[in-house]
């Protein structure tokens, strides 16, 4: 397979085992004062971030591979990806699990949408008040026929072993007692599934007792949680199913009015549920996108945020733009800021400024956003061996902008 610049992320910068880093800016101006104390400053080029990398201490045969990774950048003439080493995702948010939870459902606060499946089912829409507040809760009433009563919504998840948590909230209306389940649309079987006493918080049933729960929000709402692992050509697929139930009967006459509240599902990759993301609907999952630059370009605003999402200073960010030859923009937060229930963050300010070319509705790194960067001359030291380890390699690394 031939290799290919600038180097992705995994290829050198996941291989880099980092043990010192001196990561700044070199910037390129000119000085000139007076005899009273005045200075002039003229910019006469772009900053440019600056990482001087010490690595650690590793086995001969993983120092070798990674020389050999450097080496063919052929000195300075070749690009790689690298990301700051403390600040892969924003400070509030450390290991990026609010950012990249990825809620892959769709509609996940508007239970009438057709991205919903129901079956002898009806939804009334915003019916009662949600736990955040607002009036937007569904009512999930049953139909009349003898059998049962189910709203479900169909995702793609990933073939293999991976764990999926899904989870939604639920109120008691008529009914009081709902089942909650996972399986894989394949073969329609279930996996996993939970019938929860939404009046007294009992669980009543449970196909694997480890792997279900319900937390207790106020006025009378539920999270209900249960997880399930894919296995080889089973994942592909998966299927959250909601039912109402009387006791631990899930299949019944239904009479036409009576059903329970519902709010915010939400499917995630773990064991555990997350922080609930906020409402997603038909634009996907959740994407950052730039939505406005300041008139001096030393601001910008985004979207597509989560609820209540926090920036601090020092927090990175990378927005790729413009073709022949496509150029990364890799600057860092100046403030701090909060998104609104919305998701959107008013202008915040940055550094460096916003280059000419791009414009709102670019895309917006902020898990592992990476700078695009080169192996300045005569810096890369591959180290030194001494029996089996490698000590003292290390290379200094200058942003290239085109």
């Amino acid at each position: 397979m031939a290799v290919t610049y600038p180097y992705p992320l995994a290829y050198l910068n996941d291989r880099l085992r980092i043990a010192e880093v001196d990561w700044t800016i070199q910037r390129n101006d000119e000085l000139s004062g007076g005899g009273d104390g005045r200075v002039w400053q003229a910019e006469l080029a772009d900053p440019l971030w600056t990482a001087d990398i010490r690595l650690a201490t590793s086995y001969l045969d993983d120092a070798e591979e990674l020389a050999a990774i450097i080496r063919k950048l052929h000195g300075a003439q070749e690009s790689f990806f690298l990301c700051h080493p403390y600040r892969r995702y924003p400070r509030a948010d450390p290991a990026g699990a609010v950012l990249m939870s990825l809620n892959p459902l769709r509609w996940t606060e508007a239970f009438d949408n057709t991205a919903w499946i129901k079956t002898d089912t009806t939804v009334v829409a915003n019916a009662t008040t949600a736990p955040d507040g607002t009036t937007a809760a569904d009512k999930m009433v049953e139909g009349v026929a003898n059998g049962a009563h189910t709203i479900q919504q169909n995702v793609t998840g990933n073939s293999g072993e991976t764990d999926y948590t899904f989870s939604v909230f639920v109120k008691a209306a008529e009914r009081t007692s709902v089942q909650v389940s996972l399986g894989f649309l394949a073969n329609q079987e279930v996996q996993n599934s939970i019938i929860l006493n939404l009046q007294s918080g009992s669980i009543l049933a449970a196909t694997v007792p480890s792997r279900v729960g319900a937390i207790q929000y106020p006025n009378g709402w539920w999270r209900i949680h249960l997880s399930v692992r894919t296995i080889a050509g089973s994942g592909l697929s998966l299927a959250p199913l909601v039912r109402t139930a009387i006791g631990t009967s899930v299949t019944y006459q239904g009479d036409g009015t009576s059903g329970l509240y519902i709010w915010g599902a939400q499917m995630e990759q773990g064991l555990l549920p997350s922080p609930y993301a906020g409402r997603a609907d038909a634009a996907g999952p959740s994407t950052v996108t730039l939505s406005s630059v300041a008139a001096g370009r030393g601001a910008l605003g985004l979207a597509g945020l989560p609820p209540r999402y926090a920036l601090s200073p020092g927090d990175k960010g990378q927005i790729q733009f413009g073709s022949n030859p496509e150029r990364t923009y890799f600057f860092e937060f100046s403030e701090s800021a909060v998104t609104g229930a919305d998701g959107v963050m008013p202008l915040i300010e940055v550094f460096p400024r916003v280059p000419a070319g791009i414009s709102a509705g670019a895309a917006v790194i902020l898990a592992k956003p990476a700078c695009k960067m080169f192996v300045m001359p005569d810096t890369h030291k591959p180290g030194t061996g001494a029996g089996m380890t490698v000590s003292g390699a290390g290379l200094r690394a200058m942003e290239r902008r085109r």
